[in-house]
């Protein structure tokens, strides 16, 4: 059962591979803009490498599949948000959290690097001379007062004897977790608390404050406007998983095939349209023009049966008159 579980994962994931491929395929020439707008299949491309991979190192008998497969897991369940798209009220925060963490935690996470990294090579530099209490005495200048066995225990702070060290120990106070403490034995200990205070200035106070008031602004803008994003996305959704049925896509219900445009091949871009017409239900029997689909003829004529819809000509907000529209004139039954 063991292996016919482990079998099965591996099919799953090279199902997904592929279909995923097969997607960035067919946006080759897009590329830079299907790695920016694709963010579910993104996901999903990690979540099938990391399976196959993690299945083929099982084989193997190499421990590390376990790890990659976990990894491959979590993808899973977070890939689970992308299906309730076509839900009005859960659809929306798929949405809110890609935009925020595309648009507002990325360019966050560029500037706190710099920062981040920047003050640990300061505390590094600072914390060679940790472990150098008194100069060398002895008959050989050049020798160095080396620290006891359990000596390094003591203290109160924490050394800082490599970047990757010293930025954990920054990155705790980023989210409100390290002390300012300092090792009692450490040289130039008052320019130490001044780089912990100018960092926790810097990156607690001022620059997560700044990326919540992104947030806030991002999500505001997202709720304005997420009724017409919801039924974007779930018209998105249903058209991807119509393609995913092979006996589906031949089927075209109604649209025609259109060139929109030329390729950066030089090649026509060719696209599936279908007609769209808006119409202001509160107003539509006064703005609604009249169907002209014909080259060479003019509109259907309508008589008017109720006078009083037909209003004179103003100018709307845009300058526009209303002679552009033709009133609609209600249909007399016989």
């Amino acid at each position: 059962m063991l292996l016919t579980g482990h079998i099965l994962i591996l099919l799953g994931g090279i199902y997904l591979l592929v279909g995923q491929l097969w997607y960035f395929w067919r946006r080759h020439v897009f590329i830079w803009i299907s790695f920016i707008d694709s963010y579910f299949e993104i996901l999903f491309l990690f979540q099938a490498l990391l399976t196959v991979v993690s299945q083929v190192l099982c084989f193997l008998a190499i421990e590390w599949y376990l790890p990659l497969l976990v990894s491959a897991l979590v993808l899973g369940w977070l890939n689970l948000l992308y299906y309730t798209r076509g839900f009005q009220h859960t659809g929306i925060y798929s949405v809110m959290i890609q935009k925020v963490v595309l648009r507002d935690l990325l360019r966050f996470l560029l500037i706190y690097l710099v920062f981040l990294f920047g003050f640990a090579v300061a505390l590094v530099s600072l914390s060679q001379e940790a472990w150098r209490p008194e100069a060398p005495t002895g008959p050989n200048a050049t020798e160095s007062v080396q620290p006891m066995e359990g000596q390094e225990d003591e203290g109160n702070g924490a050394q800082y004897r490599g970047i990757l060290e010293a930025s954990l120990e920054l990155f705790k106070f980023t989210i409100g977790m390290g002390e300012l403490a300092f090792q009692e034995q450490l040289h130039f200990r008052g320019m130490v608390l001044l780089l912990l205070l100018a960092y926790v200035l810097l990156t607690y106070i001022l620059l997560l404050n700044m990326l919540i008031a992104l947030m806030s602004e991002t999500v505001n803008s997202v709720a304005t406007d997420s009724w017409s994003i919801w039924k974007l996305q779930k018209a998105i959704s249903v058209l991807e998983m119509e393609n995913g049925y092979w006996w589906c896509r031949k089927k075209q219900r109604a649209g025609v095939m259109l060139t929109v445009g030329t390729k950066p091949d030089g090649s026509p871009d060719e696209r599936w349209c279908f007609r769209v017409e808006e119409v202001n239900w509160a107003s539509w029997e006064q703005t609604l023009p009249t169907l002209c689909e014909d080259p060479s003829g003019a509109g259907v004529p309508r008589t008017l049966e109720n006078p009083v819809l037909a209003s004179p000509p103003k100018e709307d907000e845009d300058g526009a008159s209303e002679e552009n529209y033709v009133p609609v004139q209600l249909l007399q039954s016989n």
